[in-house]
């Protein structure tokens, strides 16, 4: 009985903390691994970046295709993020096609620049379903600690905020 219960109760955190449809932690454990980051020792000597993404495509292939399309589009995109990042706590699903990816350990804009560019190219690769072809447009906007921000929650606002920039800038 008590294995069961034990059992239970970590499904119950698991759900709690994670995207039904991607697995990938959800916004709050992503806030909660980022602050635990950036208060880490790790975190004093080099920049930290949170990126944020957001796939324009996913309103018009849930409108079209319907939700299991929606859903394995998803899918691939998590897949192809956290196999970029190798560590899917590094990796979010915020809502709806939007992701955080955590870049720890930057020492220069180039090296943040090149990552955002990998992410941006890996995300734009055609998308296939049932024979038909769909090559996704990406949306970026980046905060980096300690230079935008020295908490979670307000790295995690200025990443979303310099997307919709990017978005409105057409960029």
């Amino acid at each position: 009985f008590r294995a069961e219960t034990l059992k239970h109760q970590e499904a119950i955190k698991f759900i709690s903390s994670h995207d039904a449809i991607t697995k990938l932690p959800n916004r709050l454990l992503f806030a909660q691994q980022l602050s635990s980051y950036i208060n880490s020792p790790n975190a004093k000597n080099s920049t930290t970046a949170v990126l944020s993404v957001e796939i324009e495509e996913f309103r018009t292939i849930h409108s079209s295709l319907g939700h299991d399309a929606a859903d394995e589009f998803l899918v691939t995109l998590a897949n192809r993020l956290t196999a970029y990042s190798q560590n899917t706590n590094h990796v979010a699903r915020i809502n709806g096609s939007e992701f955080f990816l955590l870049i720890p350990n930057l020492h220069s804009l180039d090296e943040i620049k090149s990552i955002i560019t990998t992410v941006i190219t890996l995300l734009q690769q055609p998308w296939k379903f049932r024979g038909k072809t769909y090559m996704p447009t990406v949306n970026s906007g980046v905060s980096m600690f300690p230079l935008d921000a020295t908490d979670a929650s307000r790295l995690m606002k200025m990443a979303e905020i310099a997307m919709q920039r990017s978005r409105e800038q057409g960029l």
